[in-house]
């Protein structure tokens, strides 16, 4: 090869430039990867990875305490090849109640206090899954990643941290997100969930704006936070994640193609769907008269454009 070929090959640029170019990229890349909380859980990929590994390694909330070194090590050699120190801390934090307002990791020895000591070496230490961390499957973790904040509301295994006065003496709990931020804002002041029933009683439709839930309750309630009128005037479609396929209790906003384009497969209460079944259905809400407002019903049919300008003339 010639000095004018070797020459042709050469890249000449500013040495300061490529510095500065990869050093960025080095320091996004570090960023993202080790130091940045993901939005979608609050966790970083240390956390989530040790908690994915205390899960595959079965050290469930129901069995014994395992040694944090064993975790520790186990975390470093499948899923965060990092150094051991990050991963015992991110462990500790998961278990202090004073920085975590729900503590994801039950430990099991000194594991520091609010006053600034430390927590003791991992080999001293041992571990396991708070009871709140698992009996998620992973369909329902797809469907809360799609559709939460939102209209959709999954029923689940309870852990023995939820008390049945909250699920009517049953073994599985209702949970959804709603999307507007007071309601938000109220939850997290509330500790990070809250029991709360409809704001209608039995037999009426759900509201759609504070005043709806005024003449309905009024005298009853306390208060009332007036957020403004709900964006979808329909119920949160109930998902059963207990049974396979997961079955819809409750249709509602979130539809049956939106939730099978995501998670596959999903079935439907059939009492639902035959109108001389002599079954219950399984939701409480559908299983008496309940979309039955006080107002006059108005029929209209016809052309698209007619019917569009008959209903806005008539509202």
């Amino acid at each position: 090869m010639s000095v004018n070929d070797r020459n042709d090959r050469i890249i000449k640029t500013e040495y300061s430039e490529v510095m500065q170019k990869s050093f960025i990229d080095y320091a996004m890349s570090v960023i993202i990867a080790r130091a940045l909380p993901d939005v979608r859980d609050g966790l970083k990929p240390v956390q989530r990875r040790t908690l994915y590994d205390m899960y595959e390694l079965g050290i469930r909330y129901d069995r014994p305490y395992r040694k944090s070194a064993r975790i520790v090590g186990d975390t470093m050699g499948k899923y965060h090849p990092h150094g051991d120190s990050s991963i015992y801390e991110a462990l500790v934090v998961m278990s202090q109640d004073f920085k975590k307002g729900l503590p994801l990791i039950d430990g099991h020895g000194n594991f520091g206090n609010i006053e600034g000591d430390g927590a003791a070496a991992m080999r001293y230490t041992e571990a396991r899954l708070e009871k709140i961390t698992q009996e998620i499957p992973k369909a329902a973790e797809l469907a809360a990643e799609a559709f939460w904040p939102g209209p959709l509301t999954l029923i689940l295994r309870k852990s023995h941290e939820v008390p049945y006065g909250t699920t009517g003496g049953l073994e599985t709990v209702a949970v959804r997100m709603p999307d507007h931020e007071i309601a938000r804002e109220i939850i997290r002041a509330g500790g990070g969930y809250i029991a709360a029933p409809s704001a209608n009683t039995s037999g009426r439709p759900s509201p759609t704006s504070a005043r709806h839930v005024q003449d309905d309750l009024d005298g009853r309630i306390d208060m009332i936070v007036d957020g403004g009128t709900v964006k979808i005037g329909v119920e949160s479609t109930i998902l059963d994640m207990t049974v396979t396929p997961p079955m819809i209790l409750r249709p509602g906003a979130v539809t049956k193609e939106m939730l099978e384009a995501v998670i596959g497969e999903i079935a439907v209460d059939q009492t639902l769907m035959d109108p001389d079944s002599k079954k219950a259905p399984k939701a409480p809400g559908m299983k008496y008269r309940h979309y039955a407002p006080s107002a006059e019903l108005v029929v209209v049919d016809g052309e698209m454009d007619v019917v569009v300008d008959e209903i806005n003339r008539l509202s």
